[in-house]
């Protein structure tokens, strides 16, 4: 099918009727049935027919069906992953681009949210067969499909909250929809410890969607033994694409009580949801904290996961973040990472800015601060914008750096800081004046007036 006159042909002669047909027949094999859903897959391509196969044949539905009556083989299972993605990606068309378009909201055409919520369900469903044996770039493919879909609902959600005429408290990513992407993601990583973690929360918190797919599961691995024989870069690069488009999956999560959802009240949520949402949150910063730290960071991807840190989860959150002692060593390790990036590129600067109020904000939910010295620094470092000052800037960044990474497991001892500033104006006494001059953001004057400035407290 190589355009819509080609469509309307096999339309008028309702060729898709009785291929929809025949795909349940007990007269077809795999062989046909793998047939039919490539032939369907190139209709998909063609922006009519995959409007109208959803629209007017419910081939939605039709997936649906398949996937909740019969097992499938990885080879069909793969077809069907294509062919929910060329669906998705031919209805999308050019909206997605202009999502991300700074455009007039009102102007932005987005699909219907009964559409989008339709596949969304439909890929929650094509998650539960996913499995160690299936080919990585299929599941790249599903994941990617995934990413696009949340951003397009999430997009819909906030333009009728935009709306004050229409009240919608919907989420784009609920619990257990984020906990199965995790669980799923244990498999086909093979990481036992991060399972085990998700089947902690459920069994805990009676999320049964995840106990059922555990039988599932083991069902699933058993009927497949087909050993893996991808090429190791090929299967790394998949790798790596499928945990950046799951950390994008991820952020979307957000709390039962936040403020993008202004129609909740605490007293909305039972003790149960609220100790689920908690223990979701954890699991899902811990988690990507943990990517983050073993991968070539990307400042884009970074950013993202910091903002959504700083308006969703902070917020609600912080003291359930700071118990875990894994988590706080993981956000250390990553701002000293991101510091280490900075000085080798300085288009990071604004990543480490963020980055730096974050770990701020942390620090001062340790509750074991002697504040007055701590407000001294905060003032100082965190001065009004001037002349004088951005020229100095880097400086005072480099300063709050310096103190954070001190201060993180030390909360309790400033004298530590004290010293170490001490030292420092020690040493630069010795350094000789061409080798101070270069020092960026004239460091160690920023750490002169700060020591002038704590003497006076």
């Amino acid at each position: 099918m190589k355009d819509r006159y080609s469509y309307e042909i096999y339309s008028s002669q309702r060729i898709f009727q009785v291929l929809l047909a025949f795909f349940s027949c007990p007269l077809s094999d795999e062989s046909a049935k793998n047939q039919i859903l490539d032939i369907l897959t190139n209709a998909a391509q063609v922006t009519k027919a995959a409007y109208e196969l959803i629209r007017d044949h419910g081939i939605l539905g039709w997936i649906l069906s398949i996937l909740q009556q019969r097992y499938l083989e990885d080879k069909s299972l793969s077809k069907i992953i294509t062919l929910v993605h060329s669906l998705w990606i031919t209805n999308l068309s050019n909206k997605e681009k202009e999502e991300d378009c700074r455009l007039d909201p009102r102007s932005k055409k987005f699909l219907p949210l009964s559409m989008v919520n339709e596949f969304w369900n439909l890929l929650t469903i094509i998650l539960r067969h996913i499995r160690k044996s299936l080919e990585l770039s299929k599941i790249c493919l599903l994941f990617k499909t995934i990413k696009s879909v949340l951003k397009h609902r999430t997009s819909i959600l906030r333009s009728y909250q935009e709306n004050k005429n229409i009240v919608l408290t919907e989420k784009a990513l609920s619990c257990t929809e984020a906990l199965i992407l995790l669980y799923k993601w244990s498999f086909v990583t093979k990481n036992d410890h991060l399972r085990a973690e998700v089947q902690d929360v459920a069994q805990k918190h009676n999320v049964k969607e995840i106990l059922i797919k555990e039988n599932f599961q083991k069902k699933a691995d058993a009927n497949n033994t087909t050993e893996d024989t991808t090429e190791e870069t090929v299967h790394i690069d998949c790798l790596n694409e499928c945990e950046e488009n799951l950390r994008s999956i991820l952020t979307k999560w957000e709390p039962c009580i936040s403020p993008c959802h202004p129609y909740n009240s605490p007293g909305e949520l039972s003790d149960i949801h609220r100790q689920l949402d908690h223990a979701c949150a954890c699991l899902i910063v811990k988690w990507e904290l943990k990517s983050f730290g073993g991968c070539q960071t990307c400042p884009n991807d970074l950013l993202i996961f910091l903002e959504w840190l700083q308006k969703k989860i902070l917020t609600h959150h912080i003291n359930e973040l700071l118990q875990d002692s894994f988590v706080k060593l993981s956000f250390l390790q990553l701002y000293h990472k991101v510091n280490g990036l900075t000085e080798a590129d300085g288009r990071n600067t604004m990543v480490l800015q963020i980055f730096t109020s974050v770990m701020i904000q942390l620090l001062e939910a340790q509750n074991s601060l002697d504040m007055k010295i701590h407000n001294t620094v905060m003032k100082f470092c965190l001065q009004d914008e001037t002349e004088e000052n951005n020229l100095n800037r880097d400086g005072y960044l480099t300063l709050l750096s310096l103190y954070i990474h001190v201060m993180w497991f030390a909360a309790k001892h400033h004298d530590i800081f004290l010293n170490y500033i001490t030292l420092l104006m020690e040493a630069a006494e010795k350094i000789p004046k061409k080798k101070k001059d270069k020092t960026p953001g004239d460091f160690f004057t920023v750490c002169k007036e700060l020591s002038s400035v704590l003497n006076k407290c």
